[in-house]
């Protein structure tokens, strides 16, 4: 019942004070391995799991809805609160809608899709080719460098970025520290 700006906008509150809870030593002890610092990576984790609730979230609305009318409905409703949390630079919340609607279970309701209106089929293009992994995620990065902060970043990616840092690179040359490794581990 509740408009798809207003749902964007609650949610990303909700997001934002998860986020900010995530302090910054939590994503190096995540990709360091939590059991070298006996530290807890609880809002990592609280931050991380709303990902995919919202993911499966949206992916058992649409399932779970039986009238193609009333799911084509739910589709575009969806669509357009990717559009607000993309407006709201709420990018987590943004790409767990739009991969809720990739997963193979949505997807193939071609009967569903059919129906979409083609402004919401561009719309949704438009949102998948963010995701895009090529190049490294580079339309992702491209459109992240543009915005000014505050944001709310694509977690999941920040982390395989750190995680790739970390083991791509030694900690150690020649018995010294990398500090350059570290730096980017920190940034």
């Amino acid at each position: 019942m509740m408009s798809s700006k207003d749902l964007a906008y609650q949610m990303t509150i909700y997001d934002w004070e998860l986020f900010n809870c995530v302090h910054e030593l939590e994503l190096i002890y995540h990709t360091f391995g939590r059991h070298n610092f006996k530290k807890t990576t609880a809002n990592l984790d609280l931050f991380l799991r709303r990902f995919n609730e919202i993911q499966f979230w949206v992916v058992t609305e649409i399932c779970l809805c039986s009238q193609l009318s009333k799911r084509v409905q739910l589709l575009k409703k969806f669509i357009k609160i990717a559009a607000h949390c993309k407006e709201y630079k709420n990018l987590n919340s943004f790409f767990a809608i739009v991969m809720g609607l990739s997963n193979v279970a949505v997807s193939r309701l071609a009967l569903t899709w059919e129906k979409l209106p083609s402004k919401f089929k561009k719309f949704y293009a438009e949102f998948e080719s963010l995701m895009d992994p090529s190049r490294n995620h580079r339309a992702y990065r491209l459109t992240v460098a543009k915005l000014e902060p505050p944001l709310i970043p694509f977690m999941p990616l920040l982390i395989k970025d750190m995680t790739f840092t970390h083991e791509g690179n030694k900690t150690f040359i020649d018995n010294l520290v990398n500090f350059e490794k570290m730096v980017c581990a920190v940034l």
